[in-house]
């Protein structure tokens, strides 16, 4: 069975820092091939970057939420 992270934990904040790192690379790469695209070719690159952009906007949202949600690893006393 897969390692689950535990929701909000710092090695779930971590894969997802990872996981937009690797959209940012994506997108990179994405948009250095469109100006050898043409026609059909640019219009789906230029869908395929859009939908990078939404995971990572996603990815950051999550990344806010958790950090609202969770002040730290502190215990109460």
């Amino acid at each position: 069975m897969p390692y689950k992270p535990k929701a909000g934990g710092y090695r779930h904040r971590q894969l997802i820092a990872e996981a937009l790192q690797d959209t940012d690379d994506t997108v990179e790469a994405l948009r250095s091939l469109l100006p050898a695209a043409n026609g059909e070719a640019k219009a789906i690159l230029a869908e395929a970057i859009v939908m990078q952009y939404r995971n990572r906007r996603r990815l950051s949202e999550m990344l806010d939420i958790i950090g609202r949600q969770k002040g730290g690893n502190r215990t109460k006393t």
